[in-house]
């Protein structure tokens, strides 16, 4: 086996290693939630390793992510839909100090 597969065996490689989306060809997207690059299946990096399986790799450089970091174009993740206005999200008003706890209750012998 080479130590870059090109075509079935590349598709081939995705789909094995990756258990997380499915593959129906190398045309197929997806973006990498490190780095923020849209790659397809042509640029995967894909290599042969030591343990006698394929590794595959975001294709950005210095990045090393993998399937598991990677997300369908168009999905929106919960951050993308929150952002900055996480207070409103959760129902607390954005200026809004924190409130004083209240003091431990005592417990009761009964």
């Amino acid at each position: 086996m080479s130590a870059h597969p090109e075509s079935e065996d590349r598709l081939s490689a995705l789909r094995a290693e990756d258990h997380f989306k499915i593959w129906k060809s190398l045309e197929d997207q997806r973006v990498c939630i490190l780095c923020e690059k849209k790659f397809n299946g042509h640029e995967v990096e894909i290599t042969w390793s030591a343990h006698g399986r394929y590794e595959v790799h975001c294709p950005t450089k210095e990045c090393n992510s993998g399937p598991h970091q990677w997300v369908y174009p168009g999905s929106l993740l919960i951050s993308d839909i929150i952002g900055p206005d996480c207070w409103r999200a959760i129902g607390k008003e954005r200026d809004r100090p924190p409130t004083e706890p209240s003091p431990p209750r005592k417990a009761s012998h009964i």
